[in-house]
């Protein structure tokens, strides 16, 4: 090092000011949503001719050696510069007088630079370097750079510090397991506020989070099955907390994380709070008052579910809004959540499989187990295994019923039916019991096919052969959902006629 050091000392020396920064690179590497990793950046900047002098990108965190090779390689062997724009220039070969950085590690590393008469500071980034690494965000992910929950007028670090601890502990509290996204919840925020309309995500092992909706009209418009993209009223929007890898994430929240040592629940729970308008097809940065919102919400949803369900775990009904006092932090003093009424929108009974013995799915739709058994034999499923093989046949039973339903219905209603017809049916049917099978929460529940499809990402990227065939899995799950709530009115019947 001693000989490197004294070989830069020989260069001769031009009052210049350079920026070295040492972090974590805007981008991923690897393949595979598990074994994305972001590597190593290290740059060396010249400040007054608004040229890079060298960049070096390493899988590991460069040690001390690493950083000042870095700055001696910039001042005996700089090469062409590279414009902060990405063009070329000539740097020249010199030494700067002053190295500034934004991060005390490295100061202490480029500290042996002193005795070659380099001036070394710390100080905040400058706009020429941020504007450049944003700009090397576009290049290397191909995207627009991506501003972080910090950037939001308003927003301090104490609001961000809390949302991240609500996150994670709404994400362990595990609400999403008691209910499912049919049974939304009023939000009052404050107390004496309209109410907003909360969905837990999660339910169907597909999606998890929270969704709040501004308006009943605006949910019951998401349940009707109406796609995004037909959602052409730009006004509509919703505000979202969702877990998932950390590359969906903007780079700006994620180095936030890191610094700050905020709770991530596991290593595909990272939370991406967003705001969602359909008709732009694009998330937005919430405002400081959806995450305030978000924040009192997760803090508070899961104790609300957790009190308010029956030993079933159904909701209970009929019950006065539950209010809950909340830090000064929040911006209101309280929240109250109470489970919503929306019309047209029915909460389905958990059923599970189990609850339906075999003689009475056979009465309800006449039958043949051992055609389930055939419907499902590609399915992977062992005898042996006997819990995943009854529900796989429990699963199977189900889709079968339906699609003897659905060619007693066209028959009553006098529709042709081709026989290519039902092929299609049963396809996309033995489709979706294969992805529930491999991808849903167990025990599998009939429940599942209430709400929204689910599902439809893994469908679109593993069996589809075009769109044409994400539409029709979209139209199969709904019409599963309403063949759901068929078969609860005949139970019910059932039962009022014990």
């Amino acid at each position: 090092m001693s000989k490197l050091l004294d070989k830069a000392k020989k260069v001769k020396q031009k009052k210049a000011t350079w920026f070295v920064i040492s972090e974590l690179a805007p981008t991923w590497v690897g393949e595979g949503e598990e074994s994305l990793v972001r590597p190593y950046i290290t740059l060396v900047a010249d400040l007054d001719k608004d040229l890079i002098r060298h960049v070096n990108i390493s899988e590991e965190m460069p040690g001390e050696d690493d950083l000042i090779n870095s700055v001696l390689q910039a001042i005996t062997k700089p090469g062409m510069g590279i414009g902060m724009g990405f063009g070329l220039g000539l740097g020249g070969k010199y030494r700067p007088t002053v190295l500034q950085t934004n991060d005390t590690a490295v100061l202490g590393a480029l500290e042996p630079l002193n005795g070659i008469d380099i001036e070394c500071q710390q100080l905040a980034k400058p706009a020429l370097i941020v504007n450049m690494l944003r700009e090397l965000e576009k290049h290397l992910t191909g995207r627009d750079y991506r501003p972080g929950l910090q950037s939001i007028p308003k927003v301090t670090h104490p609001l961000l510090e809390e949302l991240y601890t609500a996150a994670d502990e709404y994400f362990l509290s595990a609400p999403y397991e008691i209910i499912s996204d049919s049974e939304p919840i009023a939000i009052h925020f404050p107390p004496d506020a309209p109410p907003k309309y909360g969905v837990v995500m999660g339910f169907g092992d597909e999606e998890y989070g929270l969704a709040i909706y501004n308006t009943a009209e605006e949910l019951a418009l998401v349940y009707s099955g109406m796609q995004p993209q037909e959602m052409t009223d730009e006004s509509i929007y919703w505000v979202a907390a969702l877990y998932d890898w950390p590359h969906y994430l903007p780079f700006e929240d994620l180095d936030a994380i890191e610094e700050h040592g905020w709770p991530i629940a596991d290593e595909d729970a990272y939370p991406f709070f967003t705001r969602l308008r359909p008709a732009k097809g694009d998330f937005e940065l919430p405002t400081e008052s959806d995450i305030r919102l978000l924040a009192a919400a997760l803090r508070t949803i899961p104790q609300f579910v957790e009190d308010n369900v029956d030993e079933e775990e159904f909701p209970i009904t009929g019950i006065e809004n539950v209010v809950y006092e909340l830090s000064p932090m929040f911006g209101h003093e309280a929240i109250a959540l109470n489970w919503a009424e929306i019309e047209g929108l029915e909460r389905m009974p958990r059923l599970d499989f189990d609850e339906i013995d075999e003689e009475s799915q056979a009465e309800l739709m006449e039958m043949s187990m051992a055609a389930v058994a055939e419907f499902i034999a590609e399915w992977d499923v062992d005898e042996g295994d006997e819990v995943r093989y009854d529900e796989a046949m429990g699963l199977g039973a189900f889709l079968v019923a339906y699609m003897q339903m659905a060619q007693m219905q066209a028959h009553l209603q006098e529709v042709d039916w081709s026989e290519d017809d039902f092929d299609n049916l049963a396809a996309a049917c033995w489709e979706i019991g294969a992805i529930i099978l491999d991808y849903a929460e167990r025990p599998i529940d009939i429940a599942i096919f209430t709400g929204p499809p689910r599902f439809v990402e893994v469908y679109a990227n593993e069996m589809a052969d075009d769109e044409d065939d994400v539409v029709y899995y979209r139209d199969v799950w709904s019409q599963l959902g309403n063949f759901v709530q068929l078969m609860d009115m005949v139970m019910d019947d059932d039962l009022d006629g014990d």
